[in-house]
């Protein structure tokens, strides 16, 4: 028997040196390659997992989009738990929010995701942190922590809290967010806990002071806070019931209109409260829905009884409130769910919950409508960026370019270097709108319809907000709106 000579085994043991050394598979890692066989119980808490390890859990994105095309119980939950590590997934993997709807859609039909606020607050917020990924310097956190977008503020919370110390100068933007009520997860009984990982960041950027204190008070607490609560005037109630009491009448509707919206927020509250009264007029409920939408940001706490009104009202109003909650909904701080629609032959559930009454082709073709109104007034933050306004502005979709422009308009003389870019809009030609339309149960299809005049008409009224008196647009503005 011939053995290999010496000098080739020292050869090869030094090669075998060179090479890197194998890291074993990290516990996350080890996690990820066990969720395909994984359901129930074991599922959950195999995702409770990963949600608390934060950062190192971003090694199983890939994994938990596979299994969200398989059959499964818990999609919210698989989904719930993409949302916490996606921020965090290595630079090599790629997610689309058009990739993970569809793996919804191609699980297994016997057992695909049960339609429910919870997964459309799952939806949601997968969406807005993976749009929200990416490099952020400390001032860029310390904006979104203080913005108005919840769920973008909770992920900047999240990565100020892993820099530790070198985060001290957004202690201040913490501290503001211990002392303001959770955001509530509108359709389920659940809070987004911005209060507690506020109070984990603080704690994680100093052990010591004032922010330190408070944060640990809010981590021994049961509850968070809830918002403090006044009831109105007997007589100031007794005023706007009679003004209630005029919406159901044509020809005291207008001043009662009108009279509501002079009471400003003191009217929101019992103007929401109407919408719960199944027996309301329906006069009247519109004539609510009206005065909510026009005063637009003004009647952001209505967002949670909008929300209600739109499945446990009936199919006469459902297009109503949802035009109203696309005005309101945007500048509230409580989420509303990313709203799931199931539609077959005459009948129309949303978020699982049928909604009753007639729903006939004419309903459908209505209710398409105000959905892609609402999907544009709700994707746009408010509070964004001038240039990200201004981006929008160009979006491809003429419904978000009006929306743009209404903000514009609500934001007044901070938007003024988009005013040559608005200028332009009055006479340029728009993209249009692809409306579904709806014939019967069989047969239904897209219409493009012109938005041109709408949108010159948003773009007058946002230059007579932005624009100097003395500006030469105030005047062409001015003639578009006398001739609608």
């Amino acid at each position: 028997m011939r053995h290999p000579p010496i000098a080739a085994l020292l050869s090869l043991l030094a090669a075998a040196a060179t090479l890197p050394a194998q890291t074993p598979p990290s516990h996350q890692e080890q996690l990820a390659t066990q969720l395909a066989d994984l359901d129930g119980k074991e599922l959950e808490a195999a995702c409770a997992e990963l949600s608390r390890s934060g950062a190192a859990a971003g090694v199983a994105t890939r994994a938990l989009v596979q299994r969200l095309r398989q059959s499964s119980t818990c999609h919210a939950v698989v989904l719930r738990t993409l949302a916490d590590v996606v921020p965090y997934r290595p630079a090599d993997t790629f997610v689309s929010s058009d990739e993970v709807k569809i793996g919804l859609l191609l699980a297994n039909p016997l057992q695909r995701p049960v339609q429910s606020p919870a997964l459309g607050h799952a939806l949601l917020r997968f969406e807005r942190r993976l749009a929200a990924s990416g490099p952020r310097s400390l001032a860029e956190l310390r904006r979104d922590a203080a913005g108005h977008d919840v769920l973008r503020a909770e992920l900047a919370v999240e990565r100020l809290g892993a820099m530790g110390a070198a985060a001290a100068p957004a202690l201040f933007e913490l501290t503001a967010l211990l002392h303001r009520p959770d955001p509530r997860l509108l359709g389920t009984d659940e809070f987004l806990p911005l209060r507690q990982k506020a109070a984990t960041a603080c704690l994680a950027i100093t052990d010591s002071g004032p922010a330190a204190e408070r944060a640990r008070a809010v981590l021994a607490e049961t509850n968070a806070p809830p918002a403090p609560w006044r009831p109105l005037p007997i007589r100031v109630r007794e005023r706007l019931h009679a003004a209630i009491a005029e919406l159901a009448a044509d020809d005291t509707r207008s001043a009662a209109v009108a009279n509501l919206i002079g009471f400003g927020a003191h009217a929101v509250t019992e103007l929401a409260e109407q919408l719960a009264n199944p027996d309301l007029d329906v006069a009247i409920c519109h004539g609510c829905l009206e005065v909510l939408g026009t005063m637009g940001s003004g009647a952001a706490a209505a967002t949670p009884q909008l929300f209600a009104a739109l499945t446990e009202r009936s199919s006469r109003d459902t297009a109503a409130i949802l035009r109203t909650l696309a005005k309101v909904a945007p500048w509230s701080r409580d989420l509303v769910p990313t709203l799931l629609v199931e539609t077959a032959g005459n009948h129309v559930a949303i978020l699982g919950t049928p909604i009753h009454g007639p729903v006939d082709a004419t309903f459908q073709t209505e209710f398409r409508a105000a959905l892609d109104h609402y999907y544009a007034a709700t994707s746009i933050d408010p509070y964004c960026a001038i240039d990200q306004l201004g981006a929008e502005l160009r979006s491809e979709s003429v419904l978000r370019r009006e929306h743009a422009l209404r903000l514009v308009s609500r934001r007044g003389a901070e938007c003024l270097p988009l005013l040559a870019e608005i200028g332009a809009m009055l006479e340029a030609d728009q993209p249009a709108w692809p409306r579904m339309v709806v014939h019967d149960e069989r047969r239904s299809g897209t219409q493009p319809t012109d938005r041109t005049r709408e949108v010159r008409t948003a773009a007058a009224k946002a230059i007579l907000t932005i624009a100097p008196p003395d500006h030469p647009l105030h005047e062409k503005a001015k003639a578009i709106l006398a001739n609608r």
